[in-house]
């Protein structure tokens, strides 16, 4: 991916509560896992992304490449930006929206690893050129905010978006 190449950004805000074991777990087994560790880990599960690099190790259908990620995981009971995720979302993709909500899915799933999520709030920043339907997209993106907003997403993280 080059500088011009367009970017599409979800964030998730709320307050994360770590599960008590986390700390303890990551000492005993020397584990330094970061949400974007997590984030690679869960799109190339689903088959939405990869980071392996070669011709022969590229998926069909990749949704995106990955850029970064990160998050404030903070235990002060604050609600911060507790996710971000940014990526290159594939421009070859006929047909598709743009994979705000995999996006979505994948960081709900990685904070679901590590704690228990109060959610408050869902921003995309999305490269509209690149979408089949913008209005279809960002629609989609504020119904899955409000949806988000109104259930407890700890609940979120085991089953798949409506």
């Amino acid at each position: 991916m080059t500088e011009e190449s367009p970017v599409l950004t979800t964030e998730i805000y709320g307050v994360l509560t770590q599960h008590p074991w986390i700390g303890q777990v990551s000492a005993d087994h020397d584990l330094d896992e970061d949400l974007f560790s997590l984030a690679v880990k869960r799109a190339g599960a689903y088959g939405w992304s990869t980071t392996l690099l070669g011709a022969h190790n590229t998926l069909g259908g990749q949704r995106w490449e990955h850029a970064d990620a990160g998050g404030d995981w903070s235990q002060d009971g604050q609600e911060r930006q507790v996710a971000w995720l940014t990526v290159y979302p594939a421009a070859d993709l006929r047909g598709q929206h743009l994979p705000v909500m995999p996006m979505v899915r994948t960081l709900t799933d990685a904070l679901h690893r590590v704690g228990r999520l109060r959610f408050t709030e869902l921003r995309v920043h999305a490269p509209v050129a690149l979408a089949r339907d913008a209005g279809f997209d960002l629609r989609a993106a504020t119904a899955t905010s409000r949806r988000y907003r109104s259930r407890d997403s700890s609940r979120l993280a085991t089953r798949p978006p409506p």
